[in-house]
Parts: structure tokens; C-alpha cells; sequence
């Protein structure tokens, strides 16, 4: 295709690998970048919409924008580099886009052939647009601090490695999922509590 446009699903891989396993077993064995991490359902979307255009072909997507700083984004993220196929990204720093859901959005323009050395980049914090570097997207896509700070991060990050490297990081802070920290408490013995939640039985926690 001469051009690929849509707004393809943001739904983590909680809410879809218990429920449609045969889905998520599919989406890592069809879509390469989708081997990295629990992947969110927009990667392989990315990716197959990239596979579907000619060899000059453009692609926009509205997309969420958590892959840009994320494990699961890696290999999305690299073949965009090492194929030089972005051509602009403006992000939107409100939540309230789409009505009644909280999200965090981005317009991704991907071009194929793209031979530019930089390409474009805006945001609703500006009302100015900027040109940025091909060669500032190895590692992550920190775009509010495009610059040295974004270099020294990611050489660190690779030289002497981070937090996931030391241990197993499941999952960050779900300061948006009220009940996982809503704790029913049975008893209180010795400086612990001990209780359930609705996503968990057994909690033993240390009392405040």
C-alpha cells in the first residue's frame, strides 16, 4: 500500500494473555518485535502495518506512546532506527483525548526509503515543532530531554546496565489499579498483616 492510517488497540498483555492465550502465543511467533517482554497489542500492529506498505510507502498511526520507554518497545524501536523509517512523532501530554479513557498518545509517521538524517517532532506541550537526529533514537525515546542528558542515559544504561538486570522487574507502580493495593485485612500479628485482596489470597505485608 501507498499509505497505511489507523488507530490500532492499546491493550497491555495482562489483559489479554489469560484470556486469548492461543492470541498472544500467535503474536510471538508471527511478528519478530513482538519477542521482547510482555507486548502490548499495538507492537505487532506497528509492525504488520510497516510490512504491508510498498517500498515508498507511509504509514501514521494515533498509537499509544508507552513503547517509546519500555522493555516490550525494543525491537519495535530498533527495526524504526536501523531501518530509518521515522519521519515525525507528535505527542500529546494530556490524558483525556479519547472521552471516559486515560491514555497516552502519539502520532507515529513511518515512511519507507526514508533517506532524511533527521526527522520531526511535536508536542502539545509546544507550539513549536524541531528536527531531531536520526541518531538520538538508539535506546530510549525520551523526547523531553532530547539532548546530552538523553546520551548519558543511555550510554549508562548500556555500560554498566540497570535495575532489570539485577533482578526480575514483573511489573512498575498500577497507580491506576486501585484495587491491587486494596488489602482486606484478617489479622495483625507480630508487626505484620495478614489479608487478601481481589487479585490475591495469602498477603502478609509489614504494618506501617
Amino acid at each position: 500500500f501507498d499509505i497505511v492510517i489507523g488507530n490500532p488497540p492499546y491493550v497491555e498483555s495482562k489483559n489479554y494473555i489469560e484470556s486469548s492465550p492461543l492470541l498472544a502465543k500467535y503474536i510471538k511467533e508471527v511478528y519478530s518485535c513482538s519477542n521482547v517482554g510482555k507486548v502490548d497489542l499495538c507492537i505487532p500492529f506497528i509492525e504488520m502495518g510497516v510490512n504491508l506498505l510498498n517500498e515508498r510507502g507511509t504509514l501514521n498511526y494515533l498509537t499509544q506512546r508507552r513503547f517509546f520507554m519500555s522493555e516490550y518497545g525494543n525491537l519495535i524501536r530498533e527495526k524504526i532506527r536501523e531501518e530509518n523509517l521515522l519521519k515525525r512523532i507528535y505527542e500529546y501530554h494530556q490524558t483525556d483525548l479519547f472521552k471516559g479513557k486515560i491514555t497516552y498518545v502519539a502520532e507515529l509517521m513511518l515512511q519507507k526509503n526514508n533517506n532524511n538524517q533527521y526527522f520531526e517532532y511535536g508536542s502539545t506541550s509546544s507550539d513549536e515543532t524541531s528536527k531531531i537526529p536520526v541518531s538520538k533514537l538508539d535506546g530510549l525515546w525520551n523526547f523531553d530531554k532530547v539532548g546530552d542528558s538523553a546520551e548519558i542515559v543511555t550510554r549508562l544504561s548500556k555500560s554498566i546496565g540497570t535495575v532489570a538486570d539485577l533482578t526480575d522487574v514483573k511489573v512498575g507502580l498500577q497507580m491506576l489499579w486501585k484495587n491491587a493495593y486494596h488489602i482486606i485485612a484478617e489479622k495483625v500479628e507480630n508487626g505484620l498483616i495478614y489479608g487478601y485482596s481481589k487479585l490475591e489470597k495469602n498477603i502478609v505485608i509489614e504494618a506501617a
